[in-house]
């Protein structure tokens, strides 16, 4: 598998969890920050930060 089709997968399920790209936030970290939350049962929106 090619870092292009790996790319491609991850860029689709970032779209579909609502991660928008962005210069300032990496979608990578604001994944593991939802998940996170919803995790301990908080809401999760995109670009939110943990209190």
């Amino acid at each position: 598998m090619s870092a292009g089709t790996v790319e491609k997968h991850v860029a689709a399920v970032f779209e579909k969890l609502g991660l928008p790209v962005s210069q300032d936030h990496n979608r990578r970290v604001l994944a593991v920050i939802r998940y996170l939350l919803l995790a301990r049962g908080g809401r999760a929106r995109a670009g939110v930060q943990p209190a």
